[in-house]
């Protein structure tokens, strides 16, 4: 990662993960902190898709959701 933040606002946790090549690495960390601080879920954005994270998510069909978004946004761009 390039860089990282924590920080909250408006009663808001917001973490700030650049850099991370590998989203189920990123979704999996996310989960974690989730089941950590027992919160429900947590709000995700990376590269401009957001999703919600839940302690028990299935990460593999989190990953394949923002793998298709990337493919057609790709798509749209040509």
């Amino acid at each position: 990662m390039k860089s990282n933040t924590l920080k909250i606002k408006n009663g808001t946790l917001e973490l700030k993960a650049e850099g991370w090549n590998d989203v189920r690495k990123m979704l999996k960390k996310v989960q974690f902190i989730c089941k950590l601080h027992d919160m429900e879920w947590v709000d995700v954005e990376h590269r401009g898709f957001t999703m919600m994270v839940e302690k028990d998510n299935d990460i593999e069909q989190l990953a394949q959701e923002f793998e298709g978004w990337e493919k057609g946004k790709k798509e749209d761009e040509k």
